[in-house]
């Protein structure tokens, strides 16, 4: 199972002690009723609430869903959402976790992407963006490799089979700069050979998570993003409070324990970058290997 942005919310709420759960004796897409769930009327206003498991345990929606409350009728137990928020309504026997306003979700997602940014860019491949060409050694460079430069490029090495490229690492390459927003060349000491995909290895920010099925990097682990994304919104909330809250202070010192902890234990994934080798040889400038 993928690890997602609705498991995160779960996760990164309930880790900060803000996840009340309870079990739904009924519902539908704008609504969970808990007649158990008490309290006052208001109580969860401004707060989330997520569906943390299905009636069947068979991970069907609307578990991971989550919204923000609108609403909250103590005498009867129903939490409103903005309409149609769940697409399969809350049914009796769905599990589900309800938190007040005091770290919004819109917060909590914020931290997420925070968490993940701080965790580092992602290994991704292009191989959609450059076909090579007759009589051309510099191509034009996809803005999203300029975050830091391409560390591998591979070549197509066979052309009948959608699922037998034959990649083979191609070398004698460089990146040529450009200014912001713009692209750069990727250029080649050699002719390429035509008609064939390259394959660019890059490292790129990973993408903003905000809806609940949103996946994660699978390089990151899950503890990590965790904590990482605690250790945000703990800064963001003693920022909020002035810093007169010595609880978050406690609690901040705890994050940055776990994050230390789950660093040393869950290194998040790279693949392994080869040396770029300048072999001199008679065979004169053209360094391009054919596939």
């Amino acid at each position: 199972m993928p690890y997602t942005c609705g498991d995160a919310v779960r996760d990164i709420l309930s880790e900060l002690g803000q996840l009340t759960e309870g079990v739904a004796t009924g519902g539908s897409t704008a609504t969970v009723l808990d007649s158990l769930l008490g309290g006052s009327n208001d109580d969860w206003n401004g707060g989330s609430v997520i569906i943390t498991r299905d009636a069947a345990g068979a991970d069907a929606l609307p578990q991971g869903q989550f919204a923000i409350v609108t609403d909250y009728a103590a005498t009867s137990g129903i939490i409103t959402v903005p309409t149609s928020t769940f697409t399969t309504a809350v049914a009796a026997g769905d599990i589900y976790g309800v938190s007040t306003s005091y770290y919004p979700l819109r917060q909590v997602i914020r931290a997420l992407n925070r968490g993940l940014s701080a965790l580092g860019d992602i290994p991704l491949t292009d191989i959609a963006s450059i076909t090579t060409a007759a009589a051309q050694t510099e191509y034009t460079y996809a803005v999203a490799w300029k975050r830091q430069p391409p560390f591998r490029v591979d070549i197509q090495g066979k052309l009948s089979d959608t699922n037998d490229y034959q990649w083979s690492e191609v070398h004698g390459w460089e990146y040529v700069p450009a200014t912001a927003g713009s692209t750069g060349l990727l250029t080649f000491r050699g002719q390429p050979p035509t008609g064939y995909l390259l394959r660019i290895w890059y490292l790129s920010p990973h993408p903003v998570v905000e809806t609940y099925d949103d996946v994660i990097f699978e390089g990151f682990h899950p503890e990590l993003v965790i904590w990482k994304s605690i250790l945000e919104i703990l800064i963001w909330q003693r920022g909020r409070s002035g810093g007169t809250d010595p609880s978050i202070s406690e609690m901040l010192n705890k994050a940055e324990q776990m994050v230390t902890k789950q660093e040393g234990k869950h290194q998040p994934w790279y693949p392994k970058k080869k040396p770029k080798l300048l072999i001199l040889s008679a065979g004169g400038d053209d360094e391009f290997t054919s596939p």
